[in-house]
C-alpha cells in the first residue's frame, strides 16, 4: 500500500483526503471524516480481482478490490499497461498522487 508519496505499514490502508490532500497510513476503518479508505494501490493487492477506482463528481468515492472493474465512473488502478482496456494505458494519477496509476 502506498500513500502520502510513500509505502505504509504491512496491514495499512492508505486514508486518501479528498479535500486537504492530507493523506496518512492507518488502520483499517480508522481514517475518520473526509477520507476514503484505499485498500489497493495495484492488482498485486488483489488476488484474483482488480484494483478498482469508482470515480464520481470528480473526485474518487471508493478505490478497493473487486472481481471486475467495470462500468460508468469505474476505473481499473495498475501498474504497467497490460492490466489496462484496449485503446487505454497505464498513467500517473493526477487526483491519487505519487504511487497511483490508472488506465486511460
Amino acid at each position: 500500500m502506498f500513500c502520502a508519496g510513500q509505502p505504509c505499514n504491512a496491514g495499512e490502508v492508505c486514508c486518501w483526503d479528498q479535500v486537504n490532500t492530507m493523506d496518512f497510513c492507518g488502520q483499517p476503518g480508522a481514517c475518520g471524516a473526509n477520507h476514503i479508505q484505499i485498500t489497493c494501490n495495484d492488482p498485486g493487492d488483489c488476488a484474483g480481482g482488480v484494483c478498482c477506482g469508482t470515480f464520481q463528481n470528480q473526485t474518487y468515492t471508493d478505490i478497493s478490490c473487486q472481481p471486475s472493474c467495470s462500468g460508468f465512473g469505474n476505473i481499473t488502478i495498475c501498474t504497467d499497461s497490460s492490466q489496462c482496456g484496449l485503446g487505454t494505458t497505464c498513467q500517473g494519477s493526477q487526483y491519487l498522487g505519487n504511487g497511483y496509476k490508472v488506465c486511460k
